[in-house]
């Protein structure tokens, strides 16, 4: 399944291709009446790696198309193994291709064919501004937070995130602050933007185009909480994952200030409670590499809620409690949309 006229030699080309041509497909899934404010959509195209089984081009609000995604990547990851788009052989280890490059998957199968937890491997991830303060002007006030200035860090894992500490703003990270939170997170992104835009060194990526509020956990056996603030066009929104890109940047800054070593745990907590398990695996001259961990939940596998027997499906949706996101699938485009979204 999945966009079978993509145009490009590499994943990043086709997301180029995708952002193009074909961001209508986009707009179908995630807005109203089918889609909703925190909706994503990862769109199978065919792999261009030899070592790939297959690959995705990543969309989510604002026309947002990052060059890789954690949560996305698991619930891509999910599908392939529960819907029966893998061979056999394939189920367990295999590599999917993003527009950031090739990302190896292991998937823990249960004998009833559904998967316990999935465990990525991250693209190379860096920090590119460092202990950086932003003004945020009249808007904090009008939001009642405990400062108008913040300090802020830049770092990439996959989308380029703002960083900073919520208690400085005298945000808590729990749901009942959840208005303040994204409102915050808005303001804090645009200032950064503002001041401190930056490049990937390699990929035609500008940022910063997300932000994580970090904090202190508040459960057993975590290491740290975050609440990442993602945009739609009109305001924020929080993540209810960890946000796996969001952790591979977070390790990054960690092992920078020296406070996360090579193969250290790290246990992240969202401002719900959810738990993705990192570790950096190495470090390279691009960057560290960081690996992840989620137990991962579908709540449907197909429009039915039943799993197909075959690999030949034209069209499969997938939610996941982690972070409402839909893989969407289809064997051929045509001039309108035949969707299966609800």
């Amino acid at each position: 399944g999945g966009f079978d006229r993509v145009q490009g030699a590499n994943m990043f080309e086709k997301r180029r291709d995708v952002m193009a041509r074909l961001d209508h497909w986009r707009e179908v899934l995630l807005h109203e009446p089918r889609g909703y404010p925190c909706a994503n959509a990862d769109f199978l195209v065919p792999p261009t790696l030899d070592e790939a089984d297959a690959a995705f081009v990543i969309a989510e609000q604002a026309k947002v198309y990052p060059l890789m995604s954690g949560h996305n990547t698991i619930c891509v990851a999910t599908a392939l193994v529960e819907c029966g788009l893998l061979p056999e052989d394939r189920r367990e280890r295999f590599v999917l291709e993003a527009p950031s490059g090739p990302v190896p998957v292991e998937a823990d199968v249960a004998e009833d064919g559904r998967c316990r937890s999935i465990t990525f491997q991250g693209p190379p991830s860096f920090v590119a501004v460092r202990d950086a303060l932003v003004d945020l002007g009249d808007g904090a006030r009008a939001l009642g937070l405990a400062a108008d200035k913040v300090r802020v860090d830049i770092a990439y894992g996959g989308m380029w995130y703002v960083i900073a500490d919520a208690a400085d703003l005298g945000l808590a990270l729990v749901p009942e602050e959840g208005a303040r939170i994204r409102a915050a997170g808005e303001l804090v992104k645009k200032a950064s933007q503002r001041d401190y835009p930056v490049e990937h060194p390699r990929f035609d990526y500008p940022g910063p185009d997300i932000l994580a509020f970090r904090g202190p956990p508040l459960s057993r056996g975590a290491d740290a909480r975050n609440a990442v603030v993602m945009s739609n066009g009109y305001s924020g929104m929080l993540d209810r994952s960890p946000c796996g890109s969001g952790t591979c940047a977070i390790m990054a800054l960690l092992h920078a200030r020296g406070e996360l070593d090579l193969g250290e745990r790290f246990v992240h907590e969202s401002v719900v409670g959810s738990r993705f398990t990192g570790e950096l695996v190495a470090a390279t001259a691009e960057g560290v590499e960081p690996r992840e961990t989620a137990t991962s939940r579908p709540r449907d596998c197909t429009k039915t809620g039943r799993r197909p027997k075959s690999a030949s499906i034209s069209d499969a949706t997938i939610q996941m409690d982690h972070n409402a996101v839909v893989l969407f699938t289809i064997d051929r485009l045509a001039r309108s949309p035949r969707t299966t979204v609800r």
